[in-house]
């Protein structure tokens, strides 16, 4: 183990000890020896506020939050800020910082004039003040949500944001229960599993530091669709329902680009996990999610009509659609569910009838993007001759449906 390492594990053990003065004695050693170090100059910052030094305290996170943005690290960077202001709702150089977050993420650029901390405070936190020019202004990268809201709008979302700290196996949410929240993880990382048919939890994805999950509760307060862990301890952002419905009363911008992020989230979600796209290359995939367009539908809606010409294949994203074979009830189809591929695959007018069963939401891909995207990859398009030519026998059968269990993905 270096030195650094021993200085930084040396620190840890003082501040978990309780052990504050001393702890930030030795994350100054860290800091000397690596100025550059957003970690440990949060870490710092904590050891100061816990002795009840706030103004030595808040200089260090300011400085941390502004060494995140430079590399990078936006979510870091927001949280600080989030510390910063619940100390001292008025303090000018975190809400200066906060516009210059939002102007990067926007893909604007300006000089940077960061007025830095009391130099006294400063100099006791164990902190160089460092002028930022225009051209080391950091490029930072695209968030999905934060990049497309006004400035007003965003300001008023990251204040409304509270921070989370949850140990390592702890549930964050758990499948089957009310949703209430949306989170974004600052650092650490979690697990994302879903029951299966044994009701054994099964592991679907992980995801790592800037990432969001659980949307969907705040846009239709669904019941969680799977369970999120904490592999790690993890600090996160949270976005409360509540708190987002004022900000929403605010600022009506900001429940249309969560309705957008969502539903593009949605898409990228069903194509991932289609028994027919998920054959597909991950680029692929992600051209598919790009090149559908949503659709949206009233109840009873003919979508398209047995008999007559269809031009397009398309997917439930909600709500569901019956097929109608001869004014015969054929089949249902729920959310992820796809239709119209017959046409497509065969060259033939329309060999059902798809009605809207409920308001529904409908990805539609054209037939040239359907060609181009899915047709030629052999082994989705076996995949949807089988499902094609299964559901042609059991459309010709409607008498039998009692006796027959449609195909997966009807």
């Amino acid at each position: 183990m270096s030195e650094q390492l021993k200085h930084i594990a040396h620190a840890r053990t003082l501040f978990s000890a309780g052990r504050f003065s001393d702890a930030a004695e030795a994350w100054r050693v860290v800091v000397a020896e690596s100025p550059t170090q957003a970690a440990a100059r949060e870490a710092l910052g904590h050891s100061l506020l816990a002795m009840g030094e706030l103004p030595e305290a808040l200089a260090a996170f300011e400085f941390a939050a502004r060494q995140y943005a430079s590399q990078q690290e936006t979510l870091k960077a927001l949280a600080l800020c989030k510390v910063i202001l619940d100390k001292d709702p008025k303090r000018a150089t975190a809400h200066r910082l906060l516009a210059e977050l939002h102007a990067g993420l926007k893909g604007e650029t300006h000089a940077r004039q960061p007025a830095p901390a009391p130099p006294t405070a400063v100099a006791r936190a164990g902190i160089r003040s460092v002028a930022v020019t225009a051209e080391q202004a950091p490029v930072i990268p695209v968030i999905p949500l934060f990049s497309e809201l006004g400035r007003a709008a965003f300001l008023s979302v990251t204040s409304h944001a509270k921070l989370r700290h949850f140990p390592s196996d702890h549930v964050v949410v758990r499948e089957g229960d009310s949703g209430d929240a949306m989170f974004a993880i600052v650092k650490g990382s979690v697990e994302v599993r879903r029951a299966d048919a044994d009701g054994q939890l099964v592991a679907l994805a992980s995801l790592d530091e800037g990432a969001f999950f659980g949307e969907m509760a705040l846009i239709s307060g669904a019941a969680r669709m799977a369970t999120v862990v904490a592999v790690e301890d993890c600090t996160l952002l949270e976005f409360g329902r509540a708190d987002m419905e004022q900000v929403v009363a605010q600022h009506p911008s900001v429940g249309r680009v969560l309705e957008r992020f969502h539903r593009r989230r949605l898409i990228s979600s069903l194509v991932r996990s289609s028994e027919i796209f998920r054959l597909l290359p991950a680029q692929r995939r992600e051209e598919l999610a790009e090149a559908f367009r949503a659709r949206s539908v009233a109840k009873g809606t003919v979508i398209i009509e047995q008999g007559k010409r269809n031009d397009a294949f398309y997917m439930v994203l909600r709500g569901g659609c019956s097929v109608h074979k001869n004014g015969v009830p054929v089949g249902e189809l729920t959310e992820g569910g796809v239709f119209g591929e017959i046409s497509l695959l065969f060259g033939v007018n329309a060999t059902a009838t798809v009605v809207a069963s409920s308001a529904c939401t409908l990805l539609r891909l054209t037939r040239n993007q359907f060609e181009t995207l899915v047709l030629t990859h052999e082994e989705a398009r076996a995949l949807l001759m089988k499902l094609g030519t299964q559901r042609q026998q059991i459309a010709d059968e409607p008498r039998a449906q009692a006796l027959v269990t449609p195909p997966a993905s009807w």
